[in-house]
């Protein structure tokens, strides 16, 4: 079976009977778009059964497809058909979802089920600014950065105060690497918004990979200057808080002045 790297084990795990057998299986980190099932008999010996899902982890360990223990019996059965052993000592077996189950449809995201329930309301309502910011959002996790940049411009044609949709426009431009389209976002957000932090923050990064590091470091100040406690600046509110934010701004300050690694 091929290899797909290091896999990192985390402390969730779950146990389930098949073929009056108890295996134990838990969800470890993968790459950046991947994540694997791990299985194993209950008793920890035997050889490992790795399935590569789709999908990202979080925080808690969960991944963002949800993975029900039916389907882990359909794997197990599955790999049993394939030549895993779990009785016997050996290198990890290695498949897969869509290669041991290749009838099995591949559970949706949570942002891929919003997505399907916001093509229903804009369909219905092609003119609710809000519907498009929110798909918008989800293509942007997705790293679907056109599909994002799409709904965000269809929000902004709708709504052309709304400033933090020009913010959010403006990342997936800089995701992009369309970075003069992303400060010009940010420079009007700025205009409609001249006490948004966040907008200053993100044309100073914008700024600072086209190599405006003199002008990067005059936005990150302002930034810094309008949000001192770093919360407005938090992509994730106030769970980051000041010294997680403030952190990485400060790295990012003493980085200016030399070109960012390649």
């Amino acid at each position: 079976m091929q290899g797909f790297g290091g896999v990192a084990k985390l402390k969730n795990t779950s146990s389930i009977n098949v073929k009056d057998a108890a295996f134990r299986w838990y969800m470890s980190r993968g790459g950046g778009s991947y994540c694997f099932v791990v299985i194993q008999r209950v008793e920890g010996h035997g050889t490992k059964l790795l399935v590569r899902v789709p999908g990202r982890l979080d925080r808690k360990g969960q991944c963002e497809r949800p993975i029900l223990p039916s389907l882990m019996e359909k794997c197990i059965e599955a790999a049993f058909r394939a030549g895993w052993n779990p009785d016997v000592d050996g290198p990890d077996f290695r498949v897969t979802l869509e290669g041991l189950l290749p009838d099995e449809p591949t559970p949706l995201t949570k942002n891929e089920l919003e997505i399907g329930e916001l093509d229903k309301e804009l369909q219905a309502n092609p003119n609710n600014a809000a519907a498009y910011r929110r798909r918008g959002v989800c293509w942007f996790i997705e790293d679907e950065y056109e599909k994002a940049i799409a709904d965000f411009s269809e929000a902004i044609e709708l709504n052309p105060g709304a400033a933090d949709v020009l913010i959010d426009r403006g990342r997936s431009l800089d995701h992009k690497g369309e970075y003069d389209k992303a400060v010009a976002d940010f420079s009007e957000a700025i205009r409609l918004d001249p006490k948004s932090a966040l907008a200053h923050y993100y044309r100073g990064r914008s700024r600072y990979d086209r190599g405006e590091y003199g002008k990067a470091i005059e936005d990150f100040t302002e930034s810094i200057r309008l949000d001192p406690t770093g919360v407005k600046r938090s992509e994730k509110g106030v769970k980051r808080g000041r010294s997680s934010f403030l952190g990485q701004l400060a790295h990012i300050l003493g980085s200016c002045g030399r070109p960012p690694k390649k």
